[in-house]
């Protein structure tokens, strides 16, 4: 995909909001929550949790047994309704990250980022 500007466009950081929806779009996020990023109404965040550098499992010293039982629970549905209810964000899995939409980032949504870290598996 391209990403041009018109010259008589009035808002010059425009490109930049364009590059971050298509690289949200090709992290499999719905385009409707890709377009609020561009609306400036929402900002995102991406999360490695992967055993990759700067991943939460590595961080913390998750094995990838842990990892994967704890990715089969972020990727069920009750736990993306749960999150949604109480971080009032939008969370989208895909590989190795997670992507994380929502209206302004406060410390209660960094600390339950923080926190899928931490899940237990019963």
């Amino acid at each position: 995909m391209k990403v041009a500007r018109a010259t008589r466009d009035q808002d010059p950081n425009i490109i930049l909001r364009a590059m971050d929806v298509l690289e949200l779009l090709s992290r499999s996020v719905p385009a409707e929550w890709a377009i609020r990023v561009l609306d400036c109404s929402f900002q995102y965040d991406i999360i490695k949790i992967g055993n990759q550098e700067g991943g939460i499992c590595n961080m913390y010293g998750i094995t990838k047994e842990q990892f994967l039982a704890r990715r089969k629970l972020l990727a069920g549905y009750v736990l993306k309704v749960l999150l949604f209810e109480l971080t009032d964000c939008g969370i989208f899995l895909k590989g190795n990250t997670i992507v994380v939409i929502g209206a302004w980032f406060t410390p209660r949504n960094k600390y339950s980022e923080e926190d899928c870290g931490r899940l237990h598996c019963s």
